[in-house]
C-alpha cells in the first residue's frame, strides 16, 4: 500500500513559492497533457482514427478495426522489429469458380502482379526489388490471400504496391498466355505423380458433387479455355472492401496502420456483399477405386469426412491424426515402416476448412505388397476406435502438435497469416492464442471419441502398375472398383466391372 500524499502543503495552504509554482503548471498543462496523450498512444491521429461508421476493438495483443467500406484491420504490434509484414484474405475462393472454369480465380491470382494501370509487371518488380519487399498472391477453395514483407521503413511505398496489384490489375493478354503455360506445366507434374493423382481422385470421392472436389488450380482443358473476362469477373467477385481481412504485424504504431489502409483501401466503395459460401453436409460413402499407371511404386490414400476446422472436435481430431500418423514415433510410422517394412513413406494428415473437413491416411509401398499395406492402413484406423491411446502417446501428440504451430509463428508473415485465417473462420484472432490450450485440454476419451464419430467409410484411391495384380482385389463388386486411364482392359477385371 501506497502511502496517500495531497497537492497542497501542511494544512492545505500554499506558500508563496507553491503559488507562483502552481501558476507555472498551469501555463504548461497543455503541453504536459499533450506529451502524456502521445506517450500513452493517444496521439492527434488516433482522434482521426474515431470517425463514424467504424470500430475498433482489443482482443489480447490484437488490435482489430473495421473501416467504414467495411474492411477488417487486424493489428498486432512486435516492438524492435525491422520487418514488418501484410496478410490480405477476401473471399470467395476457388470454390466460386463454376465447373468449366475451373481454375479461374487460381489464374486471376497469379496474374495480379502482372501489371496493372499504372505499372507492368517489370516495373512491379523492379519496384519490390529496389525495396527489398517481396509480394506474394495464392487461391484455396474458400478463400484468396495475398502476403506481403518488407522493411519497416519502406512500409508506405511496399503497401502502395500491394494495394495497386489487389485493386487495379489489368490481366494482359501476353502475361495469360505465359501464365497459362506455367499452370499447365504444373499439373502436368501434379498429375504425373502417384500422391498427386491419388489425393486429386480422392478429394474428388470424398466432395463430390460439389466445388470442393475440384482441384483448385483447374483443370488443362478449363484453364486453355480461360479468357481475359474470365479473369476480371473473378477479379471483381474478390476485391470487394467488406469481405477484406487486412492483418499487419510488425513494429508499427496501431494509428499509423489504421491510416495507411485507410488512404490506399479506404475509398473503395462498401457494396455489402454477403458471403455466399453457405456450408455444406458431407456423408461419408464407402468407395475403392484404383489408378492403374506406368509406375514403378504404388501409393494408397483412404479418406474420411471429419468436420470443419471451426467444430470444437478440431483440437481433438488433431491429436488423434497425430498419435496415427504424424512424426516418427506415431504408430503408422513405427508398426509399418519400421516393423513391417512395408513402406518407403507412410503418414497421415488433416484438412480442416471453415466449410469441410477431412482426414487422410496414405502410404508409399512396392506393388506387391499393396493387399499388406490396404490390411496394415486399416488395421491401424480400427486400432485407434478401440484401443486407447497410452499416456505416452497422448503427450508426444501433443508436443508434436504444438511445437509445429509455435514454429509456424516464428516470423512476422507467418503470424500475420494467422491472424488472418483466425478471423475469417469466425473463431476470431484470439483463438490463435487459444488452439496451444485447447490441445492440451485433449483426453484419451477424447481420442477414441473422435476416432468412432469420424473414422468410417473410408474413400480409398490406390494408384499401381498394371503387373502384378494383387491378389486381395475383388473386381466382382462394380460399385466399389472405377478403372481410370481410359484402359481398354484391366489385368483380372471381368468385362462387366469395367
Amino acid at each position: 500500500m501506497g502511502r496517500r500524499t495531497g497537492c497542497a502543503g501542511n494544512g492545505g495552504t500554499l506558500t508563496g513559492m507553491e503559488t507562483r509554482a502552481h501558476k507555472t503548471l498551469w501555463r504548461i498543462a497543455p503541453v504536459v497533457l499533450a506529451a502524456a496523450l502521445l506517450l500513452a498512444g493517444c496521439s492527434w491521429k488516433t482522434r482521426r482514427i474515431e470517425t463514424a461508421g467504424t470500430t475498433t476493438n482489443r482482443t489480447g495483443d490484437v488490435m482489430v478495426h473495421t473501416f467504414e467500406n467495411g474492411i477488417t484491420l487486424l493489428h498486432h504490434r512486435v516492438r524492435d522489429s525491422g520487418i514488418v509484414a501484410v496478410a490480405w484474405m477476401s473471399v470467395p475462393g476457388a470454390a466460386s469458380d463454376p465447373d468449366e472454369k475451373t481454375g479461374r480465380t487460381h489464374l486471376a491470382m497469379r496474374l495480379l502482379t502482372k501489371g496493372t494501370r499504372t505499372r507492368s509487371a517489370d516495373e512491379i518488380s523492379e519496384a519490390l526489388e529496389d525495396l527489398g519487399a517481396r509480394v506474394s498472391t495464392s487461391a484455396s477453395h474458400e478463400y484468396v490471400s495475398a502476403g506481403l514483407q518488407c522493411v519497416r521503413g519502406d512500409l508506405p511505398r511496399a503497401f502502395e504496391i500491394l494495394s495497386d496489384v489487389l485493386i487495379e490489375p489489368t490481366f494482359p493478354i501476353d502475361e495469360i498466355r505465359l501464365e497459362k503455360k506455367r499452370v499447365l506445366s504444373e499439373i502436368r507434374v501434379r498429375d504425373d505423380r502417384p500422391s498427386g493423382a491419388a489425393m486429386k481422385r480422392l478429394r474428388d470421392q470424398l466432395f463430390s458433387p460439389g466445388p470442393y472436389g475440384r482441384p483448385v488450380d483447374g483443370e488443362p482443358e478449363t484453364i486453355e479455355a480461360l479468357t481475359q473476362t474470365d479473369l476480371v469477373d473473378a477479379h471483381a467477385r474478390f476485391a470487394v472492401p467488406d469481405q477484406m481481412i487486412v492483418s499487419i504485424v510488425g513494429d508499427v504504431p496501431f494509428e499509423d496502420a489504421v491510416l495507411l489502409v485507410q488512404e490506399r483501401l479506404g475509398a473503395l466503395p462498401a457494396t455489402d456483399r454477403p458471403d455466399t459460401q453457405a456450408g455444406q453436409t458431407w456423408r461419408p460413402r464407402a468407395a475403392l477405386e484404383q489408378i492403374v499407371r506406368n509406375v514403378e511404386q504404388s501409393f494408397i490414400a483412404s479418406g474420411y469426412i471429419t468436420c470443419p476446422v471451426t467444430h470444437e472436435d478440431t483440437p481433438a481430431l488433431d491429436v488423434m491424426t497425430a498419435v496415427l500418423g504424424q512424426g516418427m514415433s506415431s504408430r503408422m510410422f513405427v508398426r509399418l515402416r519400421d516393423e513391417k517394412g512395408l513402406a518407403y513413406g507412410v503418414g497421415a494428415f488433416g484438412s480442416g476448412q471453415r466449410n469441410a473437413g477431412y482426414m487422410v491416411a496414405w502410404i508409399g509401398t512396392t506393388p506387391e505388397r499393396i493387399c499388406e499395406s490396404l490390411d496394415g492402413i486399416a488395421a491401424e484406423i480400427e486400432a485407434v476406435r478401440l484401443e486407447p491411446v497410452t499416456a505416452a502417446e497422448l503427450d508426444r501428440a501433443k508436443a508434436y502438435l504444438i511445437g509445429g504451430y509455435l514454429r509456424d509463428h516464428e516470423t512476422n508473415g507467418q503470424k500475420a497469416s494467422h491472424l488472418a485465417y483466425w478471423h475469417f473462420t469466425g473463431l476470431g484472432p484470439e483463438y490463435d492464442a487459444r488452439y496451444p490450450d485447447l490441445v492440451r485440454a485433449v483426453t484419451t476419451r477424447d481420442v477414441m471419441r473422435v476416432a468412432n464419430k469420424y473414422l468410417t467409410d473410408p474413400a480409398t484411391v490406390l494408384v499401381r502398375p498394371e503387373e502384378p495384380l494383387p491378389e486381395c482385389l475383388d473386381y466382382s463388386e462394380k460399385p466399389v472398383w472405377k478403372y481410370l486411364e481410359d484402359a481398354d482392359e484391366v489385368p483380372g477385371a471381368p468385362q462387366d466391372a469395367r
